[in-house]
């Protein structure tokens, strides 16, 4: 099993890719990076991992857990072997859980609850609570970036952030 990205490295990682998406629904008005945060900390720890239990398990890959068939759907690509290119490349991965959050608001009608809902099997737990209270963290608010330094100075409200979402004890691996 990968070990997890850095709070920081997933952040930014992140709001780079956030960056190059064209479309407008991702941004910090309604698919926000902090509400990513929160999705790819419940989904998988911030590992660019295969699922390896539960309903799913097998079907889901990558930091969000989209569904490995819809992959060169949602990229627009061929792939031979679209599991092994997603989980090879970090950046591709975050890409995947954009497009499958943009195919997931287009499929509920632009409805944001849904859409979640839609993206999480049916749920959303508590990733609006979380991208909420990263975004009262002033280093993180509206801001694609953050230093390694100052998620180690936020490190407190980062984790009550995150555990709204998922508490685990691999939290202490991601500073």
């Amino acid at each position: 099993m990968p070990e997890p990205l850095k709070f920081f490295e997933m952040f930014n990682l992140l709001g780079e890719r956030m960056q190059n998406e064209p479309s407008n629904l991702i941004s910090q008005y309604k698919y926000n990076q902090e509400l990513f945060i929160a999705i790819f900390w419940e989904e998988s720890f911030f590992r660019n991992i295969r699922q390896n239990s539960g309903w799913d398990s097998g079907k889901s890959i990558g930091f969000g857990q989209v569904q490995w068939i819809n992959v060169n759907k949602f990229l627009n690509t061929k792939f031979k072997d679209p599991i092994g290119e997603v989980l090879r490349d970090n950046k591709l991965s975050v890409d995947l859980a954009l497009k499958a959050m943009l195919a997931a608001d287009q499929w509920k009608l632009g409805n944001k609850l849904e859409a979640l809902k839609g993206y999480g099997g049916g749920s959303a737990p508590n990733w609006i609570d979380t991208s909420n209270a990263l975004l009262k963290i002033p280093e993180i608010a509206n801001s694609s970036s953050i230093t390694e330094s100052e998620a180690l100075a936020n490190k407190a409200a980062i984790v009550h952030a995150l555990e709204l979402t998922k508490k685990d004890t691999i939290i202490s691996k991601i500073f």
